[in-house]
């Protein structure tokens, strides 16, 4: 691929779910999305591994995890596993 298109994809993939995060945070009723943009988007590939994300993670005491990304992975998961029963 040509390092320019490649980088144009790349930009575009990453303004992809920051633009879902805006258009969540504007529409939003809760005030921890709304105000605290407690929440986060990305994008997966057809395996369900995350391949673009963005949001705020939740902190919780000694470390920083993402929930909302691993619970979306889990999810993305298991719809496939039941997709091939």
């Amino acid at each position: 691929m040509v390092p320019v298109t490649l980088e144009i994809l790349k930009n575009a993939f990453t303004a992809i779910p920051e633009e879902m995060g805006a258009a969540l945070k504007r529409t939003a009723y809760s005030p921890n999305i709304k105000e605290r943009m407690d929440a986060s988007c990305a994008i997966f590939d057809a395996e369900g591994r995350t391949r673009r994300r963005v949001g705020r993670r939740m902190s919780v005491p000694g470390e920083e995890r993402d929930i909302f990304i691993n619970l979306f992975q889990f999810i993305v998961n298991e719809e496939e596993r039941w997709g091939k029963n």
